[in-house]
């Protein structure tokens, strides 16, 4: 498998979609299986954080010869703390755009991808919001296309 670091815009869109009023609002609230309890991120910047972390944890488990922080994606802490605030300010600044919910689904498994090469990402809070949002974004999904059916 490969990894890379993920745009702070994709990270910012993703964490948003739990917060965003309508149909994929989960207000940041997702059950963690593995740990058997109830998470919520007080805000999409709390949430895009997590999985900017996440993503970097993963990058540095699957090149970890090829540099201190993110595999060598990120040269320094001052560009990693630059990623992170890159990231949380996406999530701000995009609260209310719209995603058509394929779109969010398929980006949401791209992140899964990315994200996915540290030994506990099936216990990881990054991988229980995801599966979340791709919840949201497939029962949305099914929501319009039935509609479309009673046409």
């Amino acid at each position: 498998m490969s990894c890379y670091l993920m745009n702070e815009e994709e990270i910012g869109a993703i964490a948003k979609a739990s917060f965003k009023p309508g149909i994929y609002s989960s207000k940041g609230r997702f059950y963690n299986g593995a740990a058997k309890e109830l998470v919520q991120y007080e805000s999409a910047e709390e949430a895009a954080l997590a999985l900017a972390v996440q993503n970097i944890a993963s990058c540095q488990a699957r090149y970890p010869n090829h540099g201190e922080i993110a595999g060598g994606f990120l040269k320094s802490a001052e560009e990693e703390k630059a990623y992170l605030a890159g990231c949380a300010f996406a999530a701000s600044k995009a609260k209310n755009a719209y995603m058509k919910p394929m779109e969010l689904y398929g980006l949401v498994k791209t992140y899964e991808y990315q994200a996915c090469e540290t030994n506990d990402w099936y216990e990881a809070n990054a991988f229980w919001f995801c599966n979340a949002v791709a919840h949201q974004a497939a029962s949305a999904e099914q929501r319009a296309q039935e509609e479309k059916e009673v046409v």
